[in-house]
């Protein structure tokens, strides 16, 4: 077996071995975040989960002709790789061919599907993580899939995050018509753009999986590396920090379950609407936010929780009060009411 062929096996191995060991506290780091009612749902998600994990000549070649010499140690399986690369390597998973690549896969089977093997051709260039939820003969698949030494833990348990949290809805129009959904976390078809605030609630609610996976003795370090790539995700977190304090586990139920619409009431549609708004057009991809702007987007973040927490209270005070409580509360508040049914 040529050097290259070696690697391609130890790193399979290696992967396969420590997702398997860890298999068990990633899946209870998760029912300890959601909820132990949410059991059920969680444990029946995670065995849909199928891990595709890669290598990317590209980004092998850019670390190894970056990195000094005196930090080679650290960075030694790029160079293993680069050093045992072939002119030409193609990676054979069941009867698929995958040109110029080191690919491999916790089931198998998942590559005889066309349009989940054309899908994965697709993705192989790019250096994040990505889930994806698709639907096959044999029921739903949650496709992780991760460049093997760009991505760290914490990367890994943000996919997961999403995997679980996806699902679809059923709807039924007027006329009949039932169409299906995909629901990923807050995000469906409900015309509201939250997907950055989405992805921004999985990333706080990742790093307290995380560290309850560490708690708990989890551990992936033997086969991920990352700290290459910055994450645009920490540097907007201060975004969503003040409605995800105040609001978790209503966040919590709307993402893992189908009921966002509690969410939305609790909150007010309309202010979580131009929340999501506020949070797309302060959101930033390529640097850090200035103190200054900082303190601007938070007065005006702030401001909008500052209305939520507001509805979220006066529906608690005023559930379950008998119409007479209703109007001494309107008085209270201030307002003139007219009884015109008061016998």
């Amino acid at each position: 077996m040529s050097r290259y062929g070696e690697l391609r096996k130890k790193y399979d191995n290696l992967v396969k071995t420590e997702l398997k060991k860890n298999e068990e506290i990633l899946k209870e780091s998760f029912i300890e975040y959601f909820g132990e009612e949410n059991r059920t749902l969680i444990e029946s998600r995670y065995k849909e989960i199928v891990y595709i994990y890669y290598i990317n000549w590209d980004i092998i070649s850019f670390v190894c002709g970056k990195v000094p010499k005196e930090y080679q140690d650290d960075f030694k399986p790029y160079f293993e790789f680069r050093d045992a690369k072939e002119s030409q390597c193609y990676s054979f998973v069941g009867d698929r061919i995958f040109p110029d690549c080191f690919i491999g896969t916790s089931d198998e089977d998942i590559f005889f599907f066309e349009s989940i093997y054309a899908y994965i051709l697709e993705r192989l260039k790019l250096k994040n993580p990505y889930s994806s939820l698709k639907n096959t003969y044999y029921g739903p698949k949650r496709l992780i899939c991760f460049n093997l030494f760009v991505t760290d833990e914490k990367a890994i348990i943000h996919e997961i995050n999403h995997s679980i949290t996806k699902s679809w809805i059923l709807k039924v129009f007027e006329d009949n018509m039932e169409t299906l959904y995909a629901k990923s976390g807050l995000n469906y078809e409900d015309g509201i753009d939250d997907d950055i605030l989405e992805e921004l609630i999985t990333d706080k609610s990742s790093l307290k999986i995380y560290e309850i996976f560490k708690r708990r003795g989890g551990d992936l370090t033997s086969f991920l590396m990352g700290g290459i790539y910055e994450s645009a995700y920490e540097y907007n977190h201060y975004l969503v920090e003040r409605f995800f304090d105040a609001f978790e586990d209503l966040l919590k139920e709307a993402r893992i379950g189908e009921n966002k619409n509690l969410l939305l009431k609790k909150v007010g549609k309309e202010g979580y609407r131009l929340l999501c708004e506020l949070i797309n057009d302060c959101y930033v991809t390529d640097a850090r936010v200035s103190d200054e702007d900082q303190k601007k987007n938070l007065k005006r973040i702030h401001s909008l929780v500052d209305y939520m927490e507001e509805h979220a209270a006066s529906q608690e005070e005023l559930c379950g009060y008998d119409i007479n409580s209703y109007y001494q509360y309107l008085e209270s508040m201030g307002k003139k009411v007219t009884i015109l049914n008061k016998i």
